[in-house]
C-alpha cells in the first residue's frame, strides 16, 4: 500500500499505478498540434545550435533504416537531454515542441514535481 500524494489514504499500488499511467498518458502532445516551430521560434536560436538538435534524431526518427550503422557512434543519440540554468525551463519547454514540430514526433513534457512521492 501507498500513501496517495493527493490525500492521507491509502490506495493499492495497482490502482496507484494506473492513476500514474493514465496521468502520463493526458499529457502525451501531437508535435504537429504545437503551436511552435523553429519558423516563430519565440527566442534566439541560432542555425549551429538547431542543426545540431536536428542532426542527430534525423536519423532516428527519419531514417530509421541508417540508424544501425550509428549505433556504435557516441555522438548520434536517439535521446536529447536539455540541461540549463534555473528560470530556463520554459525555453527548453519551447524548444523541445519546436523540434516534435519539426519532426511530426510525439512530446511527452514531465514536470518532476508532479511525480508521485513513492515511499513504503
Amino acid at each position: 500500500m501507498f500513501k496517495d500524494s493527493d490525500s492521507s489514504t491509502l490506495l493499492p499500488m495497482s490502482a496507484k499505478c494506473q492513476a500514474f499511467k493514465d496521468n502520463m498518458r493526458e499529457g502525451i502532445l501531437d508535435g504537429q498540434n504545437t503551436q511552435v516551430s523553429f519558423d516563430n521560434f519565440p527566442y534566439y536560436l541560432s542555425e549551429n545550435t538547431k542543426n545540431a538538435l536536428i542532426c542527430p534524431i534525423y536519423i532516428h526518427l527519419k531514417r530509421k533504416e541508417f540508424a544501425k550503422f550509428t549505433t556504435d557512434l557516441p555522438t548520434v543519440s536517439a535521446r536529447i537531454l536539455l540541461s540549463g540554468p534555473s528560470g530556463s525551463d520554459i525555453y527548453q519547454e519551447t524548444l523541445a515542441q519546436a523540434l516534435a514540430n519539426f519532426f511530426g514526433s510525439k512530446l511527452l513534457i514531465v514536470d518532476a514535481n508532479s511525480l508521485p512521492n513513492v515511499s513504503a
